[in-house]
């Protein structure tokens, strides 16, 4: 992705490219770069809870389900999941854990 931009820059300083074109080409590159970078954060972020928090957690699922009021099972919800993005008919789940 970087070599792609070098190269861009250098085609522009030798006026092969425009700025607007350079722009034009560049953009597509820095938001590709930008949503990769995002990705490696989240991928590399540290679980926000201690395992053995989440693990007494999920344990607790069938037991709250079966037993908890509408309060307990809110609760279990927000443990468990941090948020959840809908994009159409896509649904993107983040766990609070991995």
């Amino acid at each position: 992705m970087d070599k792609q931009r070098e190269r861009l820059m250098d085609l522009y300083t030798i006026g092969d490219f425009s700025v607007e074109e350079l722009q034009k080409k560049a953009t597509p590159l820095n938001e590709k770069r930008d949503a990769l970078k995002k990705q490696i954060a989240e991928l590399t972020d540290e679980p926000k809870k201690p395992i053995e928090e989440m693990q007494k957690t999920i344990l607790s699922i069938g037991d709250v389900i079966d037993h908890g009021n509408f309060d307990d099972i809110k609760q279990l919800i927000d443990d468990l999941i941090v948020k959840v993005e809908i994009d159409g008919e896509d649904i993107q789940i983040y766990w609070d854990f991995y």
